[in-house]
């Protein structure tokens, strides 16, 4: 009976993610076209929140510096629990360092529908 509770809970907080977008340089008109009606990834259950505290999700994008580095982990830290961090581009291949990336998209753009399918990943993984 409790294995039914839990997997209704993890299966609840997939079905709403609340993200806070980092974008240090480029990739934003795929990150952000994410949000126009032909990807509509509110369908998703993806909102937009402006404050990071209220994020179960962060979304790194574009180039990284030691500074910028230091300042994501702050970020990160600020997050609720649980927490979930989305790495789209090439470029942000080095935030691992920093923090823990669950889902990896690749592309240099990335395309906004292999954006789209790393959150359906991100939803499986939370779901295990």
């Amino acid at each position: 009976m409790f294995s039914k509770i839990k997997q209704l809970i993890k299966k609840s907080k997939s079905n709403k993610i609340n993200y806070f977008i980092i974008n240090t340089q480029c990739c934003g008109d795929e990150v952000f076209n994410l949000s126009n009606c032909r990807y509509d990834i509110e369908r998703l259950g993806c909102n937009e929140v402006s404050n990071i505290e209220n994020a179960d999700l962060m979304v790194l994008f574009g180039g990284i510096n030691d500074r910028s580095n230091k300042e994501i982990k702050l970020l990160y830290e600020k997050m609720k629990h649980p927490k979930f961090v989305i790495s789209i581009g090439r470029c942000t291949s080095e935030y691992h360092k920093e923090v823990p990336i669950d889902v990896f998209v690749p592309g240099c753009p990335p395309r906004p529908e292999g954006i789209m399918y790393g959150i359906l990943k991100l939803k499986d993984k939370i779901c295990e």
